[in-house]
């Protein structure tokens, strides 16, 4: 039922007399179990003689700031962060404990606790303005200065690429300060065609949970012209934006700032990541508690843990601490929990298997507690511990399961058991069919590369988990270039995806090159590098994606792009890409064909998908679309041709029409999902309006356009 997987081993630390143990909770038995672990209180030195106050340890993160939300945006600056090793407190106080909230297009909050303020971290710069000024600055955007920091409590942020120009230099942020260092200041590099995002300061390091963590790290920078933006800090600040790659969020509870944002096309502002929420630590000495009349009140949901000899509480909202003196006010947990369930799903494969996140919702009424799961109601406690309050399993067998959680406190142990908490339905075999928007053919004033065409994958008879949200993308079209020395744009992603997690993804087509270019780019110029690549004249050719790729090494989707011909000796461009073949290169005088697709009946009639669009010329005779939608490059008669519609075929390249000198390319064709199964089984459950259709005993959902799939077994 249950992989082993999912159980836990467990370090017990015990004190004193005791020595640590390292016990496989796999394997042990009771009588093992109860045999080294003491009971509570805890036997250790003794406390401390009763006084007015106990001494306490304790760390403040300020909330960390968001990263910029426009073009080549800097990453967020990191919250102040403060450690006390040792102050006192009043035993029957109550203490108010705020925890700064991070940035969202703003700075990030203050934390404050016994009189301190850690103060938020700055906001990155938004486009074309300087970063914010905050414990730690935010990082510059386009060709601005970082934020400067507040003395003493930070860092400043790092500046964008090129201040005082404006040209493909600038299109990188800065990254955002951190506690612990500057931000990164962007980079220009020749590989790139452009500037390097600067990366996010480094935080401060603290061992006070009981483990060597980070707070108040710099969000990276955000850019246009890398595959990736700018890293975090500390790897607990927000990485920025990339072509390939999202503005990241701070790390919850560490007060680091969110990566910068970036831009996709002159409407498509890329947004810039939160930063996190900062974070108040209070840790007091385990042997307190021996004391049976000292006791720890918390409002605001405290995590709390026991590493070494020390109580840790970890708030991560606001909330009250106070340290009481007097009878523990104890009795018999009241025990609740909940489950959230997820097929588990790698890159291309989905199991009929399901992973169950259990969250604990038991009021223990005490600090120490003995938490065991039984995930199938069976008598035998699968996963246990201490501090085990939330924890995961993985059923593998269809049935219908009951859950059972015992609590043990000081007082004694109380169970619950949720009958019938966890159905799991059999698999159904589903044939997959996902293929994203083709490139743009690019434009040119004498030739250019047609575009590649989308990316595609065919996955036939693939067991799939059923009762589960299954997330439909469809790629568009790649936009044409857009002036007479503009190269296509990459199409768009398709990708079918359980909770955000990629089943399959197919990369969208490269966009054809301009021709005369020397550089490449990413997405285009040159045959850009896409799900298959296209062709460009006087460039490197656009790389596909398949095994051993310099753009993405995976299982084929598709071709490189073809090559063009010199101007000097009869300019031309290259085919772009297919999935089922290569670009053709150029001839002089003669464009390059568009590489051809791939045919499949999964809607019971044959249908060519994908097929590279074909070059332009200055002479008479262009290169044809390849099978699959691609568009005809243009040449000095006729104008080029998109590509088709729900293809993901490539469009074609401009060429240099005499006439009305027409030479812009064409936009590339938008992709297509395809999804069937055998009638056996009740329709699924969709939005999105996917054309649904009957054929061969088979149910078939042709998604134009983005939606949701939710497959039944019945």
């Amino acid at each position: 039922m249950k992989s082993k997987s999912s159980y836990r081993s467990k370090t017990i630390s015990t004190f004193g007399r005791y020595n640590t143990a390292n016990i496989n909770l796999n394997s042990i038995t009771n009588n093992q179990f109860t045999s080294v672990l003491p009971t509570y209180p805890y036997p250790v030195a003794p406390a401390p003689s009763p006084s007015p106050g106990y001494n306490i340890g304790y760390l403040l993160a300020g909330g960390g700031g968001s990263g910029g939300s426009d073009y080549y945006s800097g990453g967020g600056g990191g919250g102040e962060v403060i450690e006390v090793p040792n102050t006192s407190v009043v035993l029957n106080t109550t203490y108010t404990i705020v925890v700064g909230t991070g940035g969202n297009n703003s700075n990030g909050s203050n934390t404050t606790f016994l009189g301190n303020v850690a103060v938020g971290g700055g906001a990155g710069g938004a486009g074309n303005t300087t970063g914010s000024i905050g414990s730690s600055g935010g990082g510059g955007g386009y060709g601005n200065l970082g934020g400067s920091s507040i003395a003493g409590r930070g860092y400043p942020g790092g500046r964008a690429g090129s201040i005082g120009s404006v040209n493909v230099y600038d299109e990188a942020g800065g990254g955002g300060g951190g506690f612990g260092g500057a931000g990164g200041n962007a980079t220009t590099s020749l590989s790139v065609g452009g500037s390097l995002a600067g990366n996010g300061g480094i935080g401060y390091s603290s061992s006070i949970s009981g483990n060597i963590s980070y707070y108040g790290a710099g969000g990276g920078g955000g850019t246009i012209r890398s595959s990736s933006g700018g890293s975090g800090g500390s790897n607990v600040g927000g990485s920025g934006y990339g072509l390939y790659s999202s503005a990241k969020p701070g790390v919850l509870g560490t007060g680091s700032g969110g990566g910068g944002g970036g831009w996709s096309s002159p409407t498509s502002t890329i947004l810039g990541g939160t930063g996190a929420s900062g974070v108040a630590i209070v840790k007091i000495s385990t042997s307190y508690f021996s004391n049976t009349s000292f006791y720890v009140s918390t409002t605001g949901n405290p995590i709390i843990t026991y590493p070494e000899s020390n109580t840790v509480y970890t708030f991560t909202n606001s909330g009250t601490i106070s340290f009481r003196s007097g009878t523990r006010p104890l009795g018999l947990p009241n025990v609740n929990f909940s489950g959230n369930i997820t097929a588990i799903v790698t890159e291309s494969i989905v199991t009929g298997s399901i992973l169950v996140s259990f969250t604990n919702l038991s009021n223990t009424l005490s600090n120490v507690n003995l938490y065991e799961w039984d995930f199938d109601n069976n008598n035998v406690v699968e996963s246990t511990g201490y501090f085990l309050a939330n924890t995961t399993a993985v059923y593998n067998t269809p049935g219908t399961y009951s859950v059972k959680l015992t609590v043990t406190n000081e007082t004694g142990a109380s169970s619950k058991t949720i009958a019938n908490f966890i159905t799991v339905t059999p698999p159904i075999p589903v044939t997959y069919l996902v293929v994203a928007g083709g490139g743009g053919g690019a434009g040119s004033y004498d030739s250019a590369g047609g575009g590649g065409g989308g990316g595609l994958i065919y996955a036939p008879e693939v067991n799939s988990v059923t009762d589960i949200i299954y997330t439909v993308i469809v790629g568009a079209g790649g936009p044409a270039g857009s002036g007479q020395t503009a190269s296509g744009s990459r199409g768009g992603d398709s990708n079918i995806s359980i909770s955000g997690t990629n089943v399959y993804r197919a990369y969208g087509g490269g966009g054809g090159a301009i021709s005369g270019s020397s550089s490449t780019s990413n997405g285009g110029s040159g045959g850009g590098q896409g799900g298959s690549g296209s062709g460009g004249s006087s460039t490197p050719k656009g790389v596909g994606v398949y095994p051993g790729s310099t753009y993405v090494s995976n299982t084929r989707q598709g071709y490189d792009g073809g090559t063009g011909v010199n101007l000097d000796t009869g300019g031309s461009a290259g085919g772009g890409g297919g999935a089922g073949g290569v670009g053709a290169n150029a001839a002089a005088m003669l464009g390059g064909n568009g590489g051809i697709g791939l045919a499949y009946s999964i809607t019971d009639t044959s249908v060519f998908y994908a097929g590279g669009g074909g070059g332009g010329t200055r002479a008479s005779t262009s290169g044809t679309g390849g099978s699959g939608g691609g568009g005809t490059g243009g040449n000095n008669a006729i104008p080029a041709t998109s590509g088709n519609v729900n293809t993901g075929g490539g469009g074609g390249g401009g060429g240099l029409n005499l006439f009305n000198f027409n030479t812009l390319g064409s936009g590339g064709g938008s992709g297509v999902v395809i999804m069937s199964h055998a009638n056996v089984y009740s329709n699924a459950i969709v939005t999105g309006s996917p054309n649904v259709t009957y054929a061969n005993s088979n149910v078939i959902y042709r998604f134009w356009q983005s939606g949701t799939i939710r497959f039944s077994n019945v």
